[in-house]
């Protein structure tokens, strides 16, 4: 395969997952956790949140993923994402309705447990029909999903 296709490969990832956990940053750009975190503190990834759990713990950043795209040597024909305004972002993350807890885990790029433990963050306007099983997921309501994402921005 060559190495254009890889990179080709690897943007289209990038572009099908809205947020990316610092891990796979790491590997998409060939850097440390402390050289991806020094990008976020720099700007240089400008739309990351920290998903934790509780204020004060560990954080758990996770990084827009256009950014990162963007870093691959993609081109956005929208502009750079550094020129966007953070509710643009959201836009681009979050549905334009309410979001299944099922669809958080993929948009946060986030465990099942993650969620559950979040959830405390977000409205929920439909409790689990059953305790599992295909109906056993709960549903948010978009606007407090998109709070959450505007107070846990990392800057």
């Amino acid at each position: 395969m060559s190495l254009e296709i890889l990179i080709a490969c690897i943007q289209i990832k990038l572009l099908r997952c809205p947020l990316m956990r610092v891990q796979t940053v790491q590997d998409c750009l060939a850097k440390t956790r402390d050289e991806v975190n020094g990008m976020i503190e720099s700007g240089e990834l400008p739309f990351a949140f920290d998903l934790s759990t509780k204020p004060g713990t560990r954080k758990e950043p996770r990084i827009f993923s256009l950014c990162v795209a963007e870093k691959t040597g993609w081109k956005n024909s929208a502009g750079q994402t550094k020129n966007y305004h953070l509710s643009e972002v959201i836009g681009m993350i979050l549905p334009r309705r309410d979001v299944r807890s099922t669809e958080l885990e993929r948009i946060l790029a986030c465990s099942e447990q993650h969620v559950h433990t979040l959830k405390t963050n977000f409205t929920a306007i439909r409790k689990p029909a059953v305790k599992s099983g295909p109906n056993s997921y709960t549903v948010f309501q978009q606007a407090s999903v998109e709070k959450f994402l505007t107070e846990r921005r990392m800057v």
